[in-house]
């Protein structure tokens, strides 16, 4: 094959992978640079150009498919800057999706059930999501614009703050009396006797829990007030995070939560989900931690 015929199949082969409208200029263009390329390496080899030329001249330039994308790049279905979000939605999930399957299991364990196509229902839907953040993201480029007072990851809501201190003062006050409280919501309703917590679980190992939700209600006060996350406040809501898991398993293995066995097997199921639910969140949180340089030796290398 001659040198000219080479460069036109490959120029031509770029040029089938653009929108019609992008054909001509690209195909002048680049046939241009390629002319010129070979003409170069043939002066520097000091002969005619010819087809050994071409093709050295061709592969070095690179194969027509990449080419085409420098010229026109295209929309993966993912952003690659979207990768990793995209797996840890999906695994999340669906490790969320598999622990709410639990108490079905246990309750109704001849019962069909379909956790595989729920599971695909899931990959695909995050998959969607994804694909119109991405588009988006494209359409509106202007909105994603880096702003450092909107991209402060140490800053909080003092209003969040005060409104978690007080969910968890309601958590308290829910699980010590849930048999007052439920009435007392309703109206004088109680809820059946199924969901009485065991006496022994109630006054020797529940008590644990709240010790450990007042420690957490004492975290986000002081974040209330000074507004910012420091990393003595990281390693606080770490350990604390972990203490959770640490109980909630123990009291998964350690006799049972609640009076009733059917009761007592979904409440440990949904503990179990809760506790791996903590698991992801603060692996996700150690990650995320895990080789940044420290504040002062960042403003060292800033400063120079």
């Amino acid at each position: 094959m001659r040198a000219d015929e080479m460069l036109e199949r490959y120029v031509r082969e770029v040029a089938s992978q653009l929108p019609v409208r992008m054909r001509s200029d690209v195909t002048l263009e680049l046939a241009s640079l390629l002319r010129e390329d070979l003409q170069a390496k043939a002066d520097a080899a000091g002969r005619a150009p010819d087809d050994k030329l071409a093709l050295e001249v061709l592969q070095a330039f690179g194969h027509p498919r990449d080419i085409a994308a420098r010229y026109h790049p295209r929309s993966a279905i993912i952003d690659p800057d979207d990768t990793r979000s995209f797996l840890w939605a999906v695994i999340i999930g669906a490790a969320v999706l598999v622990a709410l399957s639990l108490p079905n299991a246990l309750l109704a364990p001849g019962k069909s059930r379909d956790l595989g196509s729920i599971l695909v229902w899931w990959f695909g839907a995050v998959a969607l999501i994804f694909m119109v953040k991405g588009w988006v993201r494209r359409r509106w480029p202007r909105a994603r614009r880096w702003n450092p007072d909107k991209h402060d990851p140490d800053r909080v809501s003092r209003v969040g703050m005060v409104a978690l201190i007080v969910l968890i003062g309601v958590g308290i006050a829910a699980y010590a009396e849930p048999q007052r409280i439920f009435a007392w919501v309703t109206g004088g309703i109680r809820l059946p006797s199924s969901l009485d917590w065991d006496p022994g679980f109630r006054s020797l190992r529940l008590p644990w829990l709240f010790a450990v939700w007042i420690g957490q209600a004492v975290m986000l006060a002081v974040l209330a007030v000074r507004g910012r996350w420091n990393a003595p406040l990281r390693r606080a809501e770490m350990v604390l995070a972990v203490a959770v898991v640490a109980m909630l398993t123990w009291y998964c293995a350690d006799g049972p939560v609640m009076v009733d066995h059917a009761s007592d097997q979904v409440a440990k199921a949904f503990m179990l989900m809760i506790a791996l639910i903590l698991l992801i969140d603060i692996g996700v949180k150690i990650h995320r931690q895990v080789g940044h340089l420290s504040p002062g030796r960042l403003r060292s290398a800033l400063n120079g």
